[in-house]
């Protein structure tokens, strides 16, 4: 059972400390908390080993991220956080080279409480010591969650944000915009006229579409071992794959939130898959089999958890990708993921030739095989 984390914050600034203190044991009073203010020494009288490392940047005689070097070497375990006023500049190199986190400075007990959140979640199962280890090892592979995914969030979160400031954001990468028109004329979505105009297309698809896409097609500079060619390779399995999620979600008379939920983890999967790439572990047919992080749990499944909950993605999202079987041995009750599931194995073993449609209906639970039968003439176009 989870008994809370202990939790090292470094600041030369005093009042910081003791207002952070507060805000933790506010929202965590079972967490225990140590302070310190000197940089040079920030490890010398810790009683018991941290699983979350706070620091400041701009501090006298060691700045915070050498400070997050030290710590990554000497508590591979504990999750990092970089405290900076220069957000815009200094997120991506401190994410990709050592902190998980990036928090404002100053920063509201919100921003604080999203980063324990996180933490605290990948302090729990599946995500066991000798996982986190494996994981932190591939820190440098990481991807940066691009900018344009910030901005179509912002909007669909602000109360202000409309329909033609979401095109505009999505005009700014415009091989994005063409996919997404592309999709909304897709013989899976079943649409009866076609169109022309992004704003029709992001409307047909839904936000969280289109969110998902974004995130899955824009290329993270750090993502720098793959080719673009690898990298729209795998975009473009992954998009027929999402696509079967929502038609086999759609037949089984599922709500459009459950058809856009399904669309969207299948496509976060990517992510996962990009990652290892991007780690040079395997080509991507070998991932969908590979379990060597820790656990029952494949490694994409894994990396992807891990990635989105570091990119503030809600556990929602990541308990349902981590309960994702590609082999359909463990679907559960969850009738989103076991569409997800279905669909996977629909792309990457009936696809393959691995088995035929005949044995594939027998592998699934009879309350789906009508809807994969409506999704097996469009795997053929």
């Amino acid at each position: 059972m989870f008994t809370g984390l202990h939790v090292l914050y470094v600041d030369d600034d005093p009042l910081m400390l003791k207002a952070t203190t507060r805000m933790i044991r506010r929202i965590y009073p079972d967490w225990s908390i140590t302070t310190v203010s000197d940089s040079i020494h920030w490890a010398d009288n810790l009683t018991s080993d941290p699983l979350l490392i706070i620091s400041d940047l701009l501090m006298p005689h060691m700045s915070g991220d050498k400070l997050l070097v030290d710590a990554k070497q000497r508590f591979p375990l504990a999750m990092r956080c970089l405290v900076t006023g220069n957000t815009n500049q200094d997120a991506p190199t401190a994410l990709h080279d050592y902190a998980h986190f990036i928090l404002p400075k100053p920063f509201s007990e919100q921003d604080l409480s999203l980063v324990l959140a996180a933490a605290q979640r990948l302090n729990t199962a599946p995500f066991t010591p000798e996982c986190l280890v494996k994981l932190s090892s591939m820190s440098a592979n990481i991807p940066m969650m691009p900018k344009v995914v910030k901005d179509v969030q912002a909007l669909m979160q602000s109360e202000e944000g409309d329909l033609k400031q979401l095109a505009d954001t999505v005009k700014q990468e415009p091989s994005l915009a063409a996919r997404i028109i592309q999709l909304a004329n897709s013989a899976y979505f079943g649409f009866n006229s076609r169109t022309l105009f992004l704003e029709v297309a992001i409307s047909r698809l839904g936000s969280s579409t289109i969110e998902a896409m974004t995130l899955c097609m824009l290329k993270s500079t750090t993502l720098n071992k793959i080719t673009d060619e690898q990298h729209q390779a795998v975009v473009n399995e992954y998009l027929e794959v999402a696509q079967k999620s929502k038609v086999l979600t759609r037949s089984l008379g599922m709500s459009r939130e459950a058809q856009e939920m399904a669309f969207m983890i299948t496509l976060m999967v990517s992510i996962g898959t990009l990652t290892l790439m991007q780690s040079q572990i395997e080509d991507e047919a070998v991932l969908l089999e590979r379990q060597t992080l820790g656990g029952p749990v494949n490694d994409v499944l894994l990396v992807t958890a891990y990635v989105l909950t570091l990119w503030g993605y809600s556990e929602k999202i990541t308990q349902k990708i981590l309960t994702i079987s590609f082999s359909l041995t463990n679907l559960n009750e969850d009738n989103i993921t076991n569409c997800v599931s279905i669909a996977f194995y629909i792309q990457f073993v009936l696809g393959k030739g691995s088995v035929s449609e005949e044995q594939l209906l027998k592998r699934v639970p009879e309350d789906y095989r009508s809807a994969i039968v409506d999704v097996l003439p469009l795997s053929s176009q």
